[in-house]
């Protein structure tokens, strides 16, 4: 449990990142981790699933395109799981106004950079 502390003893928040481009995914890992996030990461919504068992995510960044689950059918999932106690992020190539973002906290289109993802990540952490 101590790699989850922050220096001063406090704890990280936990995120969950699904993305099945292993570019996209480690680019958002490691931004994460920079910002302090204890990170896990998924390259779908099946392997998203099983590593939710048991755990619980302040953030969950999703892509929409994916194979088997989308970003859509997992978002609703996880929604009902921690009920509306996790923030999601829709991070997806679709256009914001084709993409149907209700039940999200957020959207980034890709490709984005480092100061986009991370406005959209501290504005929707500062909701609480």
């Amino acid at each position: 449990m101590a790699a989850n502390k922050k220096p001063g003893g406090a704890q990280k928040k936990r995120a969950l990142v699904v993305d099945d481009d292993l570019n996209d995914l480690r680019i958002m890992k490691t931004i994460l981790e920079e910002e302090g996030f204890d990170v896990f990461a998924a390259g779908d919504g099946e392997q998203a699933l099983a590593l939710v068992k048991g755990e619980t995510f302040a953030l969950i960044l999703l892509d929409i395109r994916m194979p088997g689950l989308t970003g859509y059918e997992l978002a609703r999932m996880l929604r009902h799981k921690f009920d509306g106690s996790s923030k999601i992020i829709f991070v997806s190539v679709v256009p914001r106004d084709e993409a149907d973002v209700a039940g999200v906290d957020a959207f980034v289109q890709k490709p984005f950079s480092r100061e986009t993802l991370m406005a959209k990540v501290k504005a929707v952490m500062a909701k609480g």
